[in-house]
């Protein structure tokens, strides 16, 4: 957390990456690493806040997956 209150970028990309590789597991019955993440749009978060993310498969080949989380 910051002086603010807010929990840290990083923090905040590491529970949408491991939301990402949880989808594939449960899904797919794949394990998965992330290789690159694209944030668009990413706003603070208050300590003790509820947060729902929502992953969707947009994107699946032999080598790769695309995964979007909301």
């Amino acid at each position: 957390l910051d002086d603010l209150g807010t929990a840290s970028w990083s923090a905040l990309n590491m529970l949408m990456s491991s939301a990402g590789i949880m989808c594939l597991k449960q899904k797919m019955k794949i394990n998965a690493f992330v290789d690159s993440i694209s944030t668009y749009f990413l706003r603070p978060v208050q300590f003790d806040s509820f947060i729902a993310l929502k992953t969707d498969i947009f994107d699946m080949g032999r080598n790769f997956c695309k995964v979007q989380v909301d």
